[in-house]
């Protein structure tokens, strides 16, 4: 398996976990990763998240140009090139609207500290 072939498939793959585990809302969100060494993202397409194929993933470029597959980019997508471009130590990016989390928005209150693995996110919460 080529290493584009193992990100469409760990794309698709991740998709159908999220779906599984009730982490998105039927209707919107997406799943990218950046292209190693490229000014480009691979993500996955406008579509429920248990229906995810690998071979419906694309790449496109930062600029939101299609370079691999066979589906426009969203215009929806343009925030996870504005992340790879702002943050390079980032390398893949969630965007889900799942019920829980929509929940949680509408109370403009941020998570709560629980364990020391919420320490990655201390002080770097955005309440929108």
């Amino acid at each position: 398996m080529s290493s584009n072939d193992q990100i469409r498939f760990e794309i698709a793959m991740a998709r159908r976990i999220l779906a599984r585990e009730g982490c998105e809302s039927m209707v919107a969100g997406h799943v990218s990763v950046r292209a190693p060494g490229e000014d480009a993202f691979w993500v996955s397409p406008f579509e429920y998240f248990d229906e995810t194929e690998p071979e419906r993933v694309i790449k496109c470029s930062f600029d939101m140009e299609l370079l691999e597959g066979d589906w426009e980019p969203s215009p929806a997508i343009k925030f996870h090139a504005a992340f790879y471009q702002a943050r390079p130590d980032v390398n893949c990016c969630i965007h889900t609207h799942s019920y829980w989390s929509m929940v949680l928005a509408t109370t403009g209150r941020e998570l709560g500290m629980y364990n020391d693995m919420c320490s990655l996110f201390l002080d770097e919460q955005v309440v929108f």
